[in-house]
C-alpha cells in the first residue's frame, strides 16, 4: 500500500471509531496547490467550527499513523490533506476569492495590502494561489497567531 491508501484507510477507521459512518471516500490531486487529498463523506452534517477542528485533529493522527505504517522517522512529513464532507475544498474556494480580491487591491491602488491573521495551512494556499501571478508579491509577517500575509506589487 502507498501512503494515499493507507491515509484513505486511517481516515475511514479513526471517523468509524469516533461514531460515525463513511458514507464515500476517494483520493484525488488538487494540480493548483500540488496537494493530495482524502475526501470521506460522513453521514452527519457538522457545523463549520467542528469541520475545522475535526479534520485539523483527524489529519495529524492520519500523518502519523500514516507515516508509522509506512517505516518512516516521525520526522517526516507526510503530505496528504483531508476533505470531510467537502469543506477542505470550500475552504479553498474561499481562500482563493480572497486572495484575488486582495491581490486586485494592492494593484489598483498601488499599496501593500496586509490580510488578517491566518493559520500557516491557510496562508500557504494563498501563496501558492499568488505565486504565479503577474506584478504581485506575497509574504508572511509576525509570529504565531498573529502571522498574516502582505500583498504587494512587484517593483520591475
Amino acid at each position: 500500500m502507498n501512503s494515499l491508501e493507507i491515509s484513505s484507510t486511517t481516515s475511514r477507521n479513526i471517523f468509524e471509531l469516533l461514531g460515525y459512518t463513511v458514507i464515500e471516500s476517494s483520493i484525488s490531486h488538487h494540480d493548483e496547490l500540488d496537494m493530495d487529498i482524502v475526501h470521506i463523506r460522513l453521514d452527519k452534517q457538522l457545523t463549520p467550527a467542528i469541520l475545522e477542528e475535526l479534520t485539523l485533529a483527524a489529519q495529524t493522527l492520519v500523518r502519523s499513523i500514516t507515516t508509522q505504517r509506512l517505516g518512516l522517522s516521525l520526522d517526516t512529513s507526510i503530505s496528504v490533506s483531508l476533505d470531510i464532507n467537502g469543506y477542505l475544498m470550500q475552504l479553498i474556494s474561499a481562500l482563493k476569492a480572497k486572495a484575488k480580491l486582495y491581490a486586485g487591491r494592492a494593484m489598483t491602488f498601488g499599496v501593500p495590502v496586509r490580510m488578517e491573521p491566518l493559520p500557516a495551512f491557510h496562508r500557504k494556499i494563498i501563496h501558492t494561489f499568488l505565486q504565479n501571478t503577474p506584478g504581485i508579491h506575497t509574504e508572511s509577517f509576525g509570529l504565531g497567531p498573529a502571522r498574516h500575509i502582505v500583498i504587494t506589487v512587484k517593483e520591475d
